[in-house]
């Protein structure tokens, strides 16, 4: 089973990247959960995650040992959202109020205990909606693509890089192409949306909230359960 690529994800003049295995997604008939697998395993997904709409809206599962590798929570007015990822809270940060540009901290591309800021930019057609995340030397390092004609909402992701095999990165790949693409789902059916992208204040992380996140990375994450009340919204605990 095959999903639509794309344009090729390369970095010009780079002739030592490593590819890693791309991974497939897959929704469901009612867009309430996907499966994510590599190529020719759709059987037996490495990871599944939940679409839902009470927080956390979207939740990513690996299926080897039921352990939840991180959650989003999205917002109907701000274009923000917030993120947990491998226990570790951050945030899915806009940095244009109309342009689809995103930023988020990245402990693992990062080489040194301050986390790497990485970016999200949109390149969309009349059939796919792709997003390329970049670090912070607009190197890109992965490519999420949807094919949008597709009825069960087909995906990919491509990985490049010298952490296209790495599972920490690719996991925080995951979970924030998949948060990536529920945000813009919601900017677009959601005239809510309009006014925050009218008042939000967008930009790039700052050198004090990257000094934090790098003193609160210094500490082993918690062990995150997510848990929901009887109403069906999502804890953390």
């Amino acid at each position: 089973m095959h999903a639509e690529t794309g344009t090729e994800l390369r970095a010009p003049g780079d002739f030592t990247h490593i590819d890693g295995d791309p991974l497939y997604i897959q929704y469901n008939g009612l867009w309430t959960s996907a499966k994510v697998f590599t190529e020719g395993n759709d059987s037996n997904p490495a990871y599944k995650a939940e679409c839902r709409l009470r927080a956390p809206n979207v939740r990513v599962t690996k299926t080897s040992n039921a352990e939840v590798i991180g959650f989003s929570t999205l917002h109907p007015v701000s274009i923000h959202c917030n993120m947990t990822l491998h226990g570790r809270k951050g945030k899915l940060q806009a940095l244009s109020n109309w342009k689809t540009k995103y930023t988020h901290l990245s402990y693992a591309y990062s080489d040194s205990a301050a986390p790497m800021p990485m970016e999200w930019t949109s390149q969309s057609s009349f059939k796919t909606w792709d997003f390329v995340c970049v670090d912070d030397k607009q190197n890109p390092v992965a490519k999420f693509v949807s094919n949008n004609w597709r009825t069960h909402k087909m995906g990919r992701i491509e990985f490049l890089g010298p952490k296209a095999h790495d599972e920490k990165a690719r996991e925080e790949i995951v979970v924030c192409g998949l948060t990536m693409y529920n945000v813009m789902m919601l900017r677009m059916n959601n005239f809510l949306s309009l006014g925050g992208a009218f008042f939000n204040k967008t930009g790039p992380f700052t050198p004090a909230q990257i000094e934090a996140a790098r003193r609160e990375g210094g500490v082993e994450p918690e062990e995150v359960e997510v848990l929901e009340d009887k109403y069906g919204n999502g804890k953390q605990h």
